[in-house]
């Protein structure tokens, strides 16, 4: 059906973020004939994902598949700079973050890593340990869904121009706020939204929908007192 298909190129789109060199031309491919299948909303649907440079997948996919230890500069989110020692194992998406999923040296424990947090990544020739299986990585509140999710927004009047520039499945009026439902395929567009909207927000359910925004405002604010 169309709303299958377009799933599948947005999951496809996701991919194409962290997917080596070596895979674009499939990955193209495919996206292509699903876009033609579809039509113009396949088309025009775009997919952000917050994974670092395309040299740094790159780097880090190589350094997998190549079973080398990394050394890494990573600023965590109390901007903390730290330079750990590790042995990547798997690139992943949740909630439209990349992530690495590592064996930390200095931790002797596995440590999931985001993308963009990663500022240098330095191969060394060193092979990395054999290793036990890494632990599963849970799936992020939309991955849980095989469609598009639906996301309630509870905002202040001033916002309620939502309404009038997104698809909205039903509004709800309150006294002082109003709700709006909404579907989501791409997690990075809600984050941009709700940091948008700032302070107008009053609740977002599910709640995990609102946590990598509430995550980027509490990092912009950290680097703001540091700076």
């Amino acid at each position: 059906t169309p709303d299958e298909a377009l799933s599948l190129v947005v999951a496809l789109r996701t991919v194409r973020e962290l997917a080596p060199a070596s895979a674009a031309a499939g990955i193209d491919s495919a996206l292509a004939k699903l876009e033609q299948a579809t039509g113009t909303v396949a088309a025009t649907t775009k997919v952000a994902v917050a994974s670092g440079s395309a040299e740094l997948r790159d780097l880090l996919a190589q350094a997998i598949s190549d079973a080398v230890l990394v050394q890494l500069e990573y600023t965590d989110a109390g901007q903390e700079l730290s330079t750990p020692m590790v042995a990547p194992v798997r690139l992943i998406v949740r909630d439209g973050f990349g992530y690495l999923q590592a064996w930390s040296l200095d931790r002797e424990d596995w440590r999931t890593y985001r993308l963009d947090r990663i500022s240098t990544a330095q191969p060394t020739t060193q092979p990395a340990p054999e290793l036990p299986e890494p632990p599963e990585f849970g799936p992020g509140w939309l991955e849980q869904r095989p469609e598009a999710a639906e996301v309630t927004l509870r905002l202040r009047p001033e916002a309620a121009w939502v309404a009038e520039y997104y698809p909205i499945r039903q509004l709800r009026p309150g006294d002082g706020w109003l709700e709006v439902d909404l579907l989501v395929a791409d997690p990075s567009w809600l984050r941009s939204l709700l940091l948008r909207l700032g302070r107008s927000v009053l609740a977002v359910r599910p709640e995990q929908a609102g946590e990598a925004a509430a995550e980027a405002a509490g990092e912009a604010l950290e680097a703001y007192r540091a700076g």
